[in-house]
Formats: structure tokens, C-alpha cells, sequence
């Protein structure tokens, strides 16, 4: 009698040989759960590894985190950003006196700022919780930005320029024209970049985060963020210090609905040129 026949006509017994395991469906299964390797066994303990393994920890969602835990680790990795950017820009100050004094080579100025500048930007990378395009770094409706921030620019120079023939006229004399080193004038893109991505691509961005129960979250963060800004600035009196407030807050409010300091860097540039170097 044919075995074949016997068990596609008996209904009991096809019924048990479906049942019966599939040893290739099973290593399949267990291929899905299996846990992906690093690319060589030589790699396992290198630098690169132990870099990727951070760079994944930091920006991987914690799922099994309750709420406050998750704000916490947040909170922690901003903490230590907005550290590293603040020493930046403090450097950045002090070596701008150092080498107006004389006590500073242009040579070393440069090289100073630029490796700072190159260390926040690793720091932003490795330590703050979500990517870069959440705190505008990103060409998102560049169109509108560009267009924006050059129009407020144009704007904002011709303002800078009627305040500081003002600043002079009333005996403010580092607010003279004057002849600067080109370099400086160069180096001074990289100081607009790190003012308005800490106030405003994270401050603003924390800020708004923080207060995001109540209604007026957006405008909690951009005058929060402007203040901060305007304390910077008192270097330069309390005069400067309350336009850079309000400065701020018109600067704020466009990176509110434009979601990219492309703008707002392009007009902070241009108004902080016409305010401090122009040229003789």
C-alpha cells in the first residue's frame, strides 16, 4: 500500500505533519533575534568601536526608561554641551584681549578658536540627545532662510550703522571705526555659529522642551534664550545689552518658524559686522 496516499487521505495524519516543526523555519527564527556583529573581531576593542557603540547609546531611544529618567539623561547630556560651548565663546573673548594687548600671536589665535570650534562640534555629536537637525542645523526651507536673513540683515545694517555713529558721537570710542586684520574678520563667522547654536538652536530649543505644558512654551523659550543672550553682550554696557535682547528676540521668533539658524546666522553676521568691524 502506498505510505503517500495513506497520509494525504487519512486527515489525522496530515494534520500531524503540519504540526511537526520545520528545522529551517526555526533558524530563521532565531537568525531575526540574533544580534548583529561588529564587522571584524580585530575591530572589536579599537577606538572606532568604542566611538560607534557611544555614538548609537546617545542618540538610541530609551525604551525601557520611565519619563523622568529619560528628561534626566537629557538634561545631563545637554548640561555638559552647553558647558563645552560656553567655554568656547568665553575662550574666544579672552584670546580676542589677549591679542589686542599683544600678548597673542594671530597665528596661535586661529589655531586656538578653530580647535574649540572643532571640539564643540565633536561634543554636540557625541553627547547631545537627539541629532543635529533638532537644533537647526539643517537647510530646512533654506529659500525662506536665505531670503529672511538676508532682508533682516539689510535692515539690521543699516539700524547698527546709525547707532554706532550714535555710540561715537557720545564719546564710545571702541565702537570707532577702525582697521582690522583680515583674518578677523574671518574668524568672526565662527563666533556668530557658536552664539546661535547654543542660544538658539539649543537654549531655545531646551527651553521650549522644558515648559511644554503650558501655552506659551514658545515664547517662555525665546525670551529666556534672548536674556542669555543679552548677558553675553554686557561686556559692552547696558545699552547693548538691551538692544541684544531685543535683537535676539526678533532672531528667536525667526528661528521659530523657520526651524534653521541658516537665517539667523546670516543676519547675525551682517549686523554684527556693521556694529564692530567695519573698516576705516
Amino acid at each position: 500500500m502506498n505510505t503517500q496516499w495513506n497520509n494525504e487521505s487519512n486527515p489525522i495524519l496530515k494534520e500531524e505533519t503540519s504540526v511537526l516543526p520545520n528545522p529551517e523555519r526555526k533558524k530563521k527564527k532565531n537568525h531575526k533575534k540574533s544580534t548583529p556583529k561588529l564587522p571584524s573581531k580585530d575591530r572589536s576593542g579599537s577606538l572606532y568601536s568604542k566611538i560607534y557603540r557611544l555614538y548609537s547609546k546617545n542618540k538610541s531611544p530609551k525604551k525601557n526608561l520611565k519619563p523622568k529618567e529619560k528628561n534626566k539623561s537629557k538634561v545631563k547630556h545637554s548640561l555638559f554641551f552647553m558647558l563645552v560651548i560656553n567655554a568656547n565663546y568665553m575662550l574666544a573673548l579672552i584670546c580676542m584681549a589677549l591679542y589686542r594687548d599683544g600678548l597673542l600671536s594671530s597665528g596661535s589665535y586661529v589655531k586656538i578658536l578653530v580647535g574649540f570650534t572643532t571640539l564643540m562640534v565633536a561634543a554636540g555629536i557625541f553627547f547631545l540627545p537627539h541629532r543635529a537637525k533638532h537644533y537647526g542645523l539643517n537647510l530646512k526651507r533654506w529659500k525662506f532662510n536665505l531670503g529672511m536673513g538676508l532682508g533682516l540683515g539689510l535692515i539690521g545694517v543699516l539700524i547698527s550703522v546709525f547707532l554706532r555713529f550714535k555710540l561715537i558721537e557720545s564719546g564710545r570710542t571702541d565702537f570707532a571705526f577702525r582697521t582690522i586684520p583680515e583674518w578677523e574678520f574671518f574668524i568672526y563667522p565662527l563666533s556668530v555659529f557658536s552664539q546661535e547654536t547654543m542660544t538658539r538652536g539649543f537654549l531655545q530649543t531646551y527651553f521650549h522642551s522644558l515648559f511644554e505644558k503650558s501655552k506659551l512654551n514658545d515664547w517662555i523659550g525665546i525670551g529666556l534664550s534672548s536674556l542669555i543672550f543679552g548677558l553675553m553682550h554686557l561686556m559692552y554696557g547696558f545699552e547693548i545689552m538691551g538692544l541684544s535682547v531685543l535683537f535676539s528676540t526678533i532672531l528667536g521668533y525667526f528661528y521659530h518658524k523657520s526651524g534653521s539658524i541658516l537665517g539667523v546666522c546670516i543676519t547675525h553676521f551682517m549686523v554684527g559686522t556693521a556694529l564692530f568691524y567695519f573698516k576705516s
